[in-house]
């Protein structure tokens, strides 16, 4: 990539990539600084004559001439490439970035980012103004979780790509990536409570607060690929029954109680039917689409969620209207596939009205949404009354 052409997987990963608050993608990013141990980390992409640095930690977005840029050469290497000490390098000392013109950067280190078709088209980069060395395990952690990177760019793609068709392979691909990635997570969430164990009274703080955060960005990851599985298993074997639904609502309430007193919410209720279905799989669509509501609660007013029903031909709509912030009209497809969320400001991962959908169309119903008579979003379901 010598040329000012552009490869399209490349541009591809710079629209990915220059999403703003892509929450998930930031966390890998936070997680590698953390555990190397390095002060700034990067997607590194390049692009034409200039090298990007998106979704930095611990420092400002970066468009740099590629003439400048430290590690111009590594643009075709596949493996992870470590320099301890970049001010004692031959070349690399008389760069801007290490003798203090716009950095006074000493270690680097980064691993190899691909898109889907295996171009390789960036680095996942960690650096640090100080010179040290890297030991096996934070070597293999900044490997893996370059793999990560390149597994999500490889769902935000194909989401993007394809929106809800080919549904069935974006969940076996998903539910992949997510088995692959829960191996390396729990090794890590594990490191890290033996380290609390080791440390014990004598924990420097600075070492407690790397070793909170990494132990809460793990956690995250850790959910998102709880999600991902849960996505992949909903509404593969149903066994049906009669489900109740005001029951299944009241046990729903119950259970989010807590969140709901935090937004001061007022449900109402009406009668709701008997379907049929199966009861896990719709208590699960049912406390997504109320958790949902809370979630985007209109800041500074009380919430209030109206559930009803009303008969469709050979079925039941249910309905759950709020007076939350509400749901753009070009938003109300996307919202319903992997990774497609309203607002990346707000905590999740844009999995739980993506399994709503499956577990509904595998009850041969469908769900939507339209506007909220109370001013945000009114999400309905259709089922089968047998």
């Amino acid at each position: 990539m010598d040329n000012d052409a552009v490869p399209s997987a490349v541009v591809q990963t710079l629209h990915v990539l220059g999403a703003t608050g892509d929450s998930d993608l930031q966390e890998i990013v936070d997680l590698a600084a953390d555990l190397c141990e390095a002060r700034w980390a990067a997607i590194s992409v390049p692009s034409g004559r200039h090298y990007q640095l998106l979704l930095p930690h611990g420092l400002e977005p970066l468009t740099c001439p590629r003439e400048e840029i430290l590690f111009r050469h590594l643009a075709g290497v596949r493996d992870t490439v470590i320099v301890e000490d970049a001010a004692r390098h031959p070349v690399l000392r008389h760069s801007p970035y290490v003798d203090g013109r716009r950095l006074s950067l000493r270690f680097y280190a980064s691993a190899p980012v691909y898109a889907p078709d295996g171009t390789l088209v960036g680095r996942l980069v960690v650096s640090d103004p100080r010179p040290h060395r890297m030991t096996s395990l934070q070597q293999r952690a900044l490997a893996r979780l370059a793999g990560s990177v390149t597994a999500v760019l490889e769902l935000r793609l194909r989401r993007d790509r394809d929106g809800l068709r080919d549904e069935e392979t974006m969940a076996r691909i998903a539910a992949e990536i997510g088995h692959d990635m829960q191996v390396p997570l729990t090794s890590i969430v594990g490191n890290i409570e033996l380290l609390h164990e080791e440390l014990h009274d004598h924990e420097d703080p600075a070492v407690s607060l790397m070793l909170a955060r990494t132990e809460r960005a793990a956690h995250r990851l850790m959910r998102m690929t709880e999600g991902i599985m849960t996505y992949h298993q909903a509404g593969r074997h149903l066994v049906r029954s009669q489900v109740d639904l005001q029951a299944t609502v009241d046990s729903v309430l119950a259970s989010l109680n807590p969140q709901l007193d935090e937004v001061a919410a007022k449900v109402t209720v009406d009668g709701l039917p008997t379907v049929s279905g199966n009861p896990d799989e719709l208590y699960s669509v049912i406390q997504n689409v109320i958790a949902n509501a809370v979630k985007f609660a209109r800041p500074g007013t009380p919430l209030e969620i109206e559930i009803r029903s009303e008969p469709i031909p050979r079925g039941w709509r249910l309905v759950v209207a709020d007076n939350g912030v509400g749901v753009p009209p070009e938003m109300r497809r996307r919202v319903f596939t992997m990774f497609g969320r309203v607002d990346t400001r707000v905590q999740g991962h844009g999995i739980g009205l993506a399994t709503v959908r499956r577990i509904v169309g595998a009850h041969g119903g469908r769900v939507g949404i339209d506007e909220s008579p109370l001013g945000g979003a009114a999400v309905w379901i259709e089922l089968p009354s047998a």
